[in-house]
């Protein structure tokens, strides 16, 4: 068999190899070493070829190394008076390289290195660490049976675990329960044949609350590399958008929402049904596809002058359904902004004006159709003539036409409809004048009506008295009639009762306030619930920033609550938190915010004290509290609580102020939960 030659193989390896031996001082220290031997890799990654240092002391050829961040020389001395192998990865500012070295002790103070130049997979790595730390997304690995292996803070900022907390663990431990199910049906389809696998869940915080998370997932090897989102405001925004668009659903006048362009992406139910045209018709088309070509040009260039300006823009279309046929419309369009100022969109309310405008024209055409209509309208239809017609343009003295107007013209006309929205007579209309609608204020009225012949109509929306003294709601439309000449005759007037509906809307306002302060209470304890005691620590939270404001919180845990439920049962356990809640509400200032924290716990904030002041108010509350004797059903119950008082002077991260202080209270609950219950800690200790 061939003899191997160990020095061919050593010279012709791929590692750097150098053989070495160490330098000591008199006291046996290790203070140098020297270099005796080396390949050609050595001289590649070092930039020396073994001719120039052979036997030469490391501080002579390269002084640069003994004063390298990394201490080369323990190592290296380590090995060669121990005689322990040694491996070693490190950077060497000298040589700007990462390496990794193996160091054996062949003879007695002599030590042999191999090294590579590992720098590129380290600066990889630490690319990979630097993308995980500034990412703005949830990124973690996991292994194939879905243990986190590696995540970056983010996780924190939503969940509320630290790194360390979350890493080792499965992540199902924090998927909501009800949505369990579906994520290990949806864990066992991911593979690595499907490339990108995408699934929306809820996981739960360290709060208890929960969040719903968006995931995107690939199988790599035999790991799983994810990115995720924190998706929660998106949700509750769509499941609010949700319910908006159920209102517009619903909603008796059309709408009509377009992007900037005026391209249609949204409309109602009634836009179909005066339109004629489907939804599935008209999304994507843009709004011109009503236009009749009857519209004065100028109206939609005034419309688009003031959308321009992100204004509010009122007129009138004249459009033409998808049979053809014409309609007018009464159109309110807004413009929409989102979160930012930024404008998004425009929508449009638009009422069908159709009937209105045909009545009107009907009026001048002829007196037989304008009389049909009159008797059969449901709307409130009147006249009110002049006995002479009467100029009325820049040429005349129109303060002597007005004063002429007010005594002359009269109602002569009046329907049914309207009579029934008054609850009068005929008679009790006929004949009546301008001044005697204006008793209270003549002049005011002369100015009203000197602005209604000007334009020629007039709309109002007014409170009005019915003639047996009820309050009623109208809305009204005044339009002139005019002779061959251009001459005022007169005007006939269109009202509506409109109570009802601005009732309706009075109750749908109330039914919303109704319904903000409810989202806001513990439906139990009539306590703010915990989503809004949050908010009130933000708040108080900003105070401090801004005015250096002091605020403490208190937060309470019933003792043995569990054993008054077992014992009594739950509606005992009822009514135990109902009246600790009261007592609680009753003992503290009228500006202190009490809520439910959650189970039998409570959470009290007191604006403008330390903890120092408001332990002897909880001291005197738990005095009380112990004192408490609840009866139900016979059953006396007396309980007590354990209590942590934390204040934000304490707190000196300003990013996680509110996470902290509440954490620091929790935290001396439970010291005191430890320390025998019916206590109050203020302290760490």
């Amino acid at each position: 068999m061939e003899r191997i030659n160990l020095n061919q193989v050593l010279k012709n390896t791929t590692f750097a190899y150098g053989f070495f031996s160490i330098v000591l001082d008199e006291k046996g220290a290790p203070i140098d070493f020297i270099i005796h031997d080396a390949n050609e890799r050595f001289n590649e990654l070092t930039g020396y070829d073994i001719s120039q240092v052979k036997d030469k002391k490391a501080s002579e050829v390269f002084p640069g190394i003994l004063l390298d961040d990394h201490d080369w020389l323990s190592d290296f001395s380590y090995t060669a008076l121990s005689g322990k192998t040694k491996v070693v990865e490190a950077f060497s500012r000298y040589f700007d390289k990462w390496f990794r070295v193996e160091i054996i002790c062949p003879l007695e103070r002599h030590f042999v290195t191999f090294f590579s130049d590992i720098s590129k997979e380290k600066y990889s790595t630490k690319s990979v660490e630097n993308f995980f730390e500034v990412n703005l997304d949830l990124l973690c690995i996991s292994d194939l049976e879905g243990h986190f292996i590696k995540l970056n803070k983010k996780w924190e900022d939503v969940l509320g675990y630290k790194e360390d907390e979350l890493e080792g663990k499965l992540f199902l431990e924090f998927v909501h329960p009800e949505d369990k199910p579906s994520t290990i049906s949806a864990f066992s389809d991911l593979s690595d044949t499907k490339k990108v696998f995408n699934f929306v869940n809820r996981y739960i915080r360290k709060d208890g609350d929960f969040r719903w998370i968006e995931w995107r997932s690939f199988i790599y090897g035999d790991r799983i590399y994810s990115s995720a989102r924190d998706i929660t405001q998106r949700i509750n925004t769509e499941q609010e958008n949700a319910t908006l668009l159920m209102a517009v659903k619903q909603a008796a006048e059309s709408v009509l929402i377009t992007d900037l362009e005026a391209n249609i992406e949204y409309v109602n139910p009634a836009f179909e049904r005066l339109s004629g045209y489907r939804k599935e018709e008209v999304i994507g088309e843009n709004a011109r596809i009503l236009k009749s070509g009857f519209q004065d040009p100028s109206v939609y260039k005034k419309m688009w002058e003031t959308l321009d300006k992100d204004m509010i823009w009122e007129g009138e279309f004249k459009n033409k359904r998808k049979d053809g046929s014409i309609y007018i419309e009464e159109v309110k369009i807004s413009p929409v902004f989102d979160s930012n100022g930024k404008k998004i969109n425009y929508i449009a309310v638009k009422h069908d004006i159709t009937q209105r405008r045909d009545a009107e024209n009907n009026l001048r055409q002829s007196e037989e159709l304008l009389d049909m209509f009159f008797r059969q309208s449901l709307d409130g239809f009147f006249f009110m003539m002049l006995p002479e017609p009467i100029k009325w343009d820049d040429s005349i003295d129109k303060d002597k036409a007005i004063d002429y107007v007010f005594k002359e013209q009269k109602i002569t006309k009046i329907n049914k409809a309207m009579l029934e929205q008054y609850r009068a007579k005929e008679n009790d209309f006929i004949g009546l004048t301008p001044i005697d609608f204006f008793k209270h204020d003549v002049e005011n009225g002369k100015r009203i009506w000197k602005d209604f012949f000007d334009k020629g109509k007039l709309h109002i929306d007014t409170r009005e008295k019915r003639f047996d003294g009820s309050d009623m709601m109208i809305e009204g439309d005044y339009i002139c009639i005019y002779d061959h000449r251009g001459y005022i005759k007169g005007h006939f007037g269109i009202q509506r009762d409109v109570t009802d509906l601005k009732e309706t809307r009075r109750a749908l306002e109330k039914s919303e306030q109704k319904f903000k302060e409810l989202s806001m209470m513990d439906y139990l304890t009539s306590l703010y619930n915990r989503r809004h005691i949050f908010e009130r620590i933000e708040e108080l939270i900003e105070r401090k920033n801004r005015f250096s404001e002091t605020f403490s919180i208190a937060i309470i845990d019933l003792d043995h609550f569990k054993d008054v439920n077992d014992k009594y049962g739950h509606r005992a356990g009822d009514k135990v938190l109902r009246s600790i809640a009261k007592l609680l509400k009753s003992q503290v200032r009228k500006y202190d915010v009490v809520g439910r924290y959650g189970g039998e716990e409570f959470i009290i904030l007191f604006p403008e004290i330390n903890r120092e002041e408001a332990l002897p108010v909880m001291e005197r509350i738990k005095g009380f509290a112990q004192e408490m004797k609840i009866v139900h059903e016979n059953n006396e119950m007396f309980v007590t609580f354990s209590c942590g008082i934390a204040d934000i002077e304490e707190i000196k991260n300003h990013k996680k102020r509110m996470d902290m202080i509440v954490e620091k209270a929790d935290n001396r609950l439970y010291l005191a939960k430890e320390n025998g219950r019916n206590k109050i800690v203020v302290e760490d200790k």
